[in-house]
């Protein structure tokens, strides 16, 4: 179990760019000592395209506790054109894609302003670079997802394509690890040929899983040896209502269910016995219900438990800061239906975040944008003389 703590926490600090170093000088009184530490983050809502209201990203300070709209990355009206996909940060720079404009949006992280925007049907292709979705970053370059069945590696320095690879259908999630890359691939929720990805980023080579268990998989962690993805499962035609969903652990050639889920995040935390361990926060609202339920899952004790009771009015995110383990949950307002007792999301007016800390009690809340789904955290570096 340390080995596998100790994978995620490198993981989670090498996908922000940053390493600690300290002086070369040993001689010296005093050391001079790079320490991470956590700024802020990042929020994506993706807007309403039915309503025509763009999306835009929300930096919240820690310092200042003050959040603030980020309408530099703009090319119409303040905020991104229609859709706001996924966002990652790395090194000094945030990078956003924006799946209707086919355009990934680079930002200086202190300043905010706009170093570039990608275009990836340029750099790709009409057909491979079509729709980019989902975002991570790693080795020097960000990989970027696409509705055409590809990832794309994006040298951070030049904005040039390092290399091409092809996963599965609508692919969607991904995490890097033991010089593989892992990617959810959904098939967009049709199952037949939903499948989950993993490509060696040397040679290019894939091997991929295909099960019944995999239906519509969204979000992949890797923790040792095993893998870990959400799938949403299916919804019944008839009934609306959503089955199947949940995280699903990947070992060896098993595949088995660990608890029901519609959303995912992965971090170190103290599980419910006070011990620190990785732990895989969620929170489950299938379609067809009106209550969440906030469960999390201990990979030492192999066990779930409930951290939170209402937490929010309507989750739709959720994040998990990789060094102060506070949980974030992002939601939309609600507003009353037809009749008084009808409360329903309201999707066209500006949402909120919940932070939580590791024993589940509320630390506070920000207003974002309409329909908050995604967290990019601002870990930077600061020196320490000792």
């Amino acid at each position: 179990m340390k080995k596998e703590l100790l994978k995620i926490v490198l993981l989670l600090f090498v996908t922000t760019g940053i390493l600690m170093s300290c002086s070369d000088n040993d001689s010296d009184e005093s050391q001079v000592v790079r320490v991470l530490e956590s700024n802020g983050v990042f929020v994506v809502s993706s807007g309403n395209s039915d309503n025509s209201i763009n999306g835009s990203v929300t930096y919240y300070d820690y310092s200042s506790q003050t959040a603030s709209s980020l309408g530099s990355f703009s090319t119409v009206g303040g905020s991104f054109d229609r859709h706001s996909c996924d966002a990652v940060v790395y090194g000094n720079k945030l990078y956003v894609t924006v799946t209707t404009e086919n355009t990934i949006y680079v930002s200086d992280v202190k300043s905010g302003q706009t170093l570039a925007t990608l275009s990836t049907t340029a750099l790709m292709g009409e057909n491979n670079g079509l729709g980019p979705r989902r975002i991570t970053a790693a080795l020097g370059n960000i990989y970027v997802s696409t509705q055409g069945g590809y990832v794309a590696a994006i040298d951070t320095a030049s904005y040039q394509l390092t290399k091409t690879y092809q996963a599965g259908s609508d692919p969607e999630g991904m995490c890097i690890a033991n010089g593989k890359l892992y990617v959810a691939n959904s098939n967009n929720g049709q199952q037949q040929s939903s499948s989950i990805s993993v490509i060696d980023l040397t040679t290019g080579a894939n091997t991929s899983y295909f099960d019944t268990n995999i239906r519509n998989p969204q979000e992949i962690a890797v923790i040792g040896d095993a893998i870990y993805y959400l799938d949403l499962g299916t919804v019944d035609e008839l009934g609306g209502m959503q089955t199947d969903n949940g995280v699903y652990c990947i070992e060896g050639d098993s595949i088995r269910k660990i608890m029901d889920a519609t959303a995912m995040a992965v971090g170190t935390s103290k599980d419910y016995e006070g011990n620190t361990s990785v732990c895989i926060y969620s929170y489950n609202l299938p379609q067809g219900y009106s209550n969440a339920d906030y469960v999390a899952y201990s990979l030492s004790l192999h066990q779930t438990w409930y951290y939170l009771f209402d937490a929010v009015d309507n989750p739709c995110g959720i994040g998990i800061d990789p060094l102060t383990s506070q949980v974030f949950i992002a939601s939309t307002y609600v507003k009353t239906g037809k009749y008084a007792w009808d409360r329903v999301p309201d999707y066209t007016s500006p949402g909120y975040v919940a932070v939580f800390d590791e024993n589940g009690v509320e630390q506070k809340r920000f207003d974002c944008g309409v329909n908050p789904v995604r967290f990019a955290f601002n870990v930077g570096v600061r020196q320490v003389e000792i």
